[in-house]
């Protein structure tokens, strides 16, 4: 844990850390940044800034494993082994009008998925 006396205006530092968004600002893209806890502790972050790199944290239970079911944007996945891609697994929907879909994991994590029942 570093202390606020360690530091002074000027010095170039680099801050991380872990929250969900909570807020969208419509105008200036600015996101409002909550640590885990219920917006008890807010960040305001410019999400088009050069100066910030944001990565897509991985969800609770992750990566999905041979047998899952997951939820995302109300529709159900399922997860079984696969020699085809590279994952090792293959990520369908049991949407009929989405038989079609077979996500890697990094295109199914922007999804923002759920692990509903593990097999």
């Amino acid at each position: 844990m570093s202390s606020a006396s360690n530091y002074k205006v000027g010095d170039k530092i680099t801050v991380t850390f872990t929250g969900k968004i909570c807020e969208m600002g419509s105008h200036d893209m600015c996101a409002k940044v909550t640590d885990d806890g219920e917006c008890s502790f807010n960040h305001y972050v410019y999400l088009d800034s050069p100066a910030v790199e944001v990565t897509r944290a991985d969800p609770a239970n992750w990566p999905p494993q041979v047998g899952d079911i997951w939820e995302a944007e109300g529709q159900e996945y399922y997860v079984r082994s696969s020699r085809r891609y590279h994952d090792g697994v293959f990520i369908g929907s049991y949407a009929a009008e989405n038989d079609y879909m077979n996500y890697q994991l990094d295109k199914f994590k922007e999804l923002n998925p759920k692990l509903i029942r593990r097999r």
